[in-house]
């Protein structure tokens, strides 16, 4: 144990299958977590089309108490695990998710 403690509400980042971002927050919001999944518009090589791209590609950050979700998440469709430093997932520290946040328009893209 790196002596964090899993029985509170923290942040954690879950890596994903490729290209399976938008499945894993279906089923996270479904189930009532709260996630953070950071986009930005990026433009087509003829300039012509716009689209949606995750931040960071096959990661998500979602809001758990860990020693009572860690099963459900792990074995969540989509979902390749958790970010870990060591044996065990290392938390997200909150100001990170709050610069992130205030970053976020309304649709959840990137300003």
């Amino acid at each position: 144990m790196n002596g964090e403690s899993y029985d509170t509400l923290k942040w954690y980042w879950v890596r994903t299958k490729p290209r399976d971002e938008t499945r894993v927050i279906r089923y996270f919001n479904l189930a009532g977590y709260s996630f953070l999944l950071p986009t930005f518009w990026k433009t087509s090589c003829a300039g012509k089309k716009k689209e949606k791209k995750p931040l960071f590609p096959g990661y998500v950050f979602i809001q758990l108490v860990l020693s009572e979700a860690y099963h459900k998440i792990r074995y969540t469709r989509g979902v390749s695990g958790f970010v870990r430093f060591g044996n065990m997932p290392t938390s997200v520290p909150e100001e990170i998710i709050e610069i992130l946040k205030q970053k976020m328009r309304g649709d959840g893209t990137i300003k």
